[in-house]
């Protein structure tokens, strides 16, 4: 039957008339009877998609907001961490959390037979414990193998081979494969992301932790010796940096004629610099490409980053820059593109250059090439790329317009997934907010601490401090409560030189006046709170007080009109006196006079000039002159004073007397 009957045929059940009785019903009719005359539908091939493929393509559509939290953390300001510690620390709670209900899961399996899901989840199943009694084959060893579970799988080879059940050799094989790759070592589950970011990993471990004499050793003896079993055995060894052996059975198989895994002999040439001398290293590399040659492999990106890793340990008076960027081009005919890992070594191999404008040059062309370009991880070094750029604007070319360029490509698509670990990217801010703060004015160093600050940076000590010095170079006041604020928030309020410069700046800048300004104020506000901050009973670790901090302090109160304030911040001056390193300066005392003197508090004046006196003050004499001439002393406080300072400081006094005494006779 054509379409046009079908459609003739077929009753609108809305509106409850014929489709034929409306015009527009007619021309659609047309128009399907034209194409479907003129042309054949042709059915597109199904795309296959995976199971994630849907969330994928949502969560394209929206970008992240770095002025949000992260979506792991709650989205309440009252439980979003903004320090680095308890980001940390409230992001691996929550894992520990996800590990407890596996343990429980594992430790109590028979509470668990219920199926959550349907179809079911084999994520969410307890874990089987396999032992005598359980009929294991070779189907059970290869599931376990590919899930990589190291003990099962030996558990299993073992009672296998008890209960007399022929292991196929392809099982054996993959066996030694997982036991080399993981070194026999349990992995974290893919759950447990969060263990992985902030992890402490952060480059090249050259200890040695292959376990000598471990069961991937045993099975190689039990094995056949072919390609494959030497492979895996050498791989292992190499990424685990038993080298000396697996150089030797490197040696042994390759003698013995076998043509091995391309990755063995990438891992051969990466370890070059402990098994050549440092003159023969770019010759065993060279007889290691001819080797590979020879048995029919063709280089690969991991060849390629390979000889750059190698050439990056060289000294710095080889040639290896020259050889770097000659292998780079060599590579490029065999088809292999550099990853973003190899411009990481190419950085690594230039950073000995002397030269500023070679280190332009070489970020620069490698940027021109790459700019606006989404990556995926080709090679696991492609997440040190970014972390060595930024590193590279700042210690050696000092630009931050290449570093906004960096900065552009590591927001570009889904690049950010490159930028490593925790550390990695703290590392990259840290560079990248060092050189803003060097480079920009402060209404553009402020726009970028706005957009990152705190959701996905925290600025370290150093930079918060180097941020305080330039907001009092510029003599900005009204940026330190806002820094201080954060410095609190950032757990930051104990560390001395942080406190050391802020308070120093906003005594440096403040102007006094009467009545005080509104900035004097809040400036007052700012370091009362970072005394009694600091001052709190139950904070375990405490700031070790200078003379020249508190003497801060005491200014910036008297400048806010808090005389009350200004007198507790002396008296912790006098009550520690043995235990505070340095003193006030002396500008700080005499305007503490001052104010004493205006609220006639004699306790507090004779405080003052005693502490002065104790502290071998030059100027001391002044005050206590100025006491004398602005409040009428007793008796007893003038034998005090007398006794302190001697008789002549009442000298002047006396004279007055005498010319008062002459005037009136």
């Amino acid at each position: 039957m054509s379409l046009s009957n079908i459609l003739q045929n077929t009753r609108c059940y809305i509106c409850g008339l014929n489709l034929l009785r409306s015009t527009e019903a007619q021309i659609f009719i047309r128009m399907c009877s034209n194409i479907s005359e003129s042309k054949e539908i042709v059915i597109p091939k199904r795309i296959p998609r995976g199971p994630t493929d849907i969330l994928k393509a949502l969560a394209s559509t929206i970008k992240r907001d770095p002025t949000a939290p992260h979506y792991k953390f709650h989205d309440d300001p009252y439980l979003i961490p903004i320090s680095n510690s308890s980001k940390r620390i409230f992001a691996l709670s929550q894992e520990s959390g996800r590990k407890t209900a596996m343990w429980v899961r594992e430790k109590h399996a028979e509470l668990f037979q219920h199926r959550e899901a349907e179809p079911p989840i084999e994520a969410f199943f307890p874990k089987i414990v396999y032992d005598e009694t359980d009929d294991v084959d070779n189907e059970t060893l290869a599931k376990l193998i590919k899930s990589a579970l190291i003990s099962d799988s030996i558990n299993v080879y073992k009672l296998m081979q008890k209960c007399n059940v022929e292991i196929s050799e392809d099982n054996k094989q993959a066996l030694l494969e997982l036991l080399c790759f993981f070194n026999e070592t349990e992995q974290l589950a893919e759950e447990l992301i969060e263990e992985r970011w902030f992890s402490r990993d952060m480059s090249e471990n050259l200890k040695k932790t292959w376990r000598n004499g471990s069961y991937a050793e045993k099975l190689f003896e039990e094995l056949p010796k072919n390609s494959k079993t030497y492979s895996a055995i050498i791989l292992g060894m190499l990424k685990y940096n038993e080298i000396e052996r697996g150089y030797k059975l490197y040696q042994e198989a390759i003698n013995e004629g076998f043509i091995l895994s391309v990755n063995v002999y990438n891992s051969i040439i990466k370890v070059s610099s402990l098994v050549a001398s440092l003159e023969q290293r770019w010759n065993f590399i060279t007889e290691n490409l001819s080797i590979m040659n020879e048995h029919g492999h063709k280089p690969n990106l991991q060849t390629l980053n390979a000889i750059l890793f190698a050439l990056m340990r060289m000294p710095k008076k080889s040639k290896k820059q020259e050889l770097a960027l000659n292998t780079i081009a060599e590579l490029k005919k065999f088809g292999v593109e550099p990853s973003l890992g190899s411009y990481h070594f190419l950085l690594l191999i230039f950073s000995n250059v002397q030269d500023i404008s070679t280190h332009f040059n070489i970020l620069s062309s490698i940027l021109d090439n790459i700019q606006g370009k989404e990556f995926t991880i080709r090679d696991s070094s492609d997440v040190l790329f970014f972390f060595t750029a930024m590193d590279t604007c700042r210690y050696y070319l000092n630009d931050i317009n290449i570093a906004y360029r960096v900065n552009e490509l590591l927001w570009f698509g889904n690049n950010y997934n490159l930028i490593g670990n925790s550390i990695r990217e703290s590392i990259y801010y840290r560079n990248f907010f060092c050189l803003i703060i060097q480079s920009e004015d402060l209404k553009t160093i402020f726009k970028f601490y706005d957009f990152y600050v705190p959701n996905i940076y925290t600025p370290e000590i150093n930079v918060m401090e180097e941020l305080i010095k330039t907001v009092t170079m510029n003599g900005a006041v009204e940026y330190y409560p806002k820094l201080w604020t954060d410095i609190v928030l950032f757990e930051m309020w104990n560390k001395q030189q942080i406190l050391i410069e802020l308070l120093r700046g906003m005594v440096l800048n403040n102007v006094s006046c009467i009545p005080p300004s509104e900035i004097s104020i809040q400036l007052g506000e700012t370091a009362w709170s970072s005394f009694v901050k600091n001052e709190d009973s139950l904070i375990k670790t405490k700031i070790e007080w200078t003379g020249e901090m508190l003497g801060n302090i005491l200014s910036l109160c008297l400048s806010a009109d808090n005389f009350e304030r200004a007198g507790k911040i002396f008296m912790k001056l006098v009550k520690d006196e043995t235990q505070i390193i340095g003193v006030p300066q002396f500008n700080t005392l005499n305007t503490f006079l001052d104010a004493c003197i205006k609220n006639r508090d004699v306790k507090l004046c004779f405080m003052c000039i005693e502490y002065s006196f104790e502290n071998g003050y030059d100027n001391v004499t002044s005050l206590a002159k100025k006491l004398i001439k602005n409040i009428n002393l007793s008796p007893a406080n003038k034998t005090h004073l007398a006794a302190l300072l001697g008789q002549e400081i009442f000298k002047d006094e006396e004279e007055l007397n005498n010319m008062q005494t002459d005037a009136t006779i």
